[in-house]
């Protein structure tokens, strides 16, 4: 994120933007708005990839897949199912789904071309205290 934060006309924008989606999301977690948190997870992780490829020279991480796998998770929310990407500085998509509907969304993805694998994952326990001996 060096190049992007030194050469990105786009990146202050973006850093900018973060406060008030963290905000958002915090408080969609709170209400267990899928929908809400979806529409910030999106709309951040496009911001960040916007700036990287806006940097100079350019950082491009998606590849077919990624496209196809982002067409496939607007497809599924067109029809009907609360379904959302995020994508890291990298390729792989992730989709925020209900628990209901994971079984869905890895079949429509595991059909989607050129997607090569699909994992299906729930948040963990939580963070725990652990005492040093």
């Amino acid at each position: 994120m060096d190049r992007t934060a030194t050469t990105s006309p786009y990146y202050l924008a973006w850093i900018a933007s973060v406060a008030a989606d963290l905000a958002a999301a915090r408080d969609a977690l709170a209400a267990h708005d899928l929908a809400t948190l979806g529409a910030v997870a999106e709309r951040s992780a496009l911001r960040m990839h916007a700036s990287a490829m806006a940097a100079d020279p350019h950082i491009l991480y998606w590849n077919p897949a990624t496209l196809a796998a982002i067409a496939t998770v607007k497809r599924l929310r067109a029809d009907g199912l609360l379904a959302y990407f995020t994508i890291d500085a990298g390729p792989h998509v992730k989709v925020l789904c209900a628990s209901a509907d994971a079984a869905k969304v890895q079949a429509a993805l595991a059909a989607t071309p050129a997607v090569l694998r699909v994992l299906v994952l729930a948040p963990g326990p939580g963070a725990t205290i652990v005492s040093e001996s």
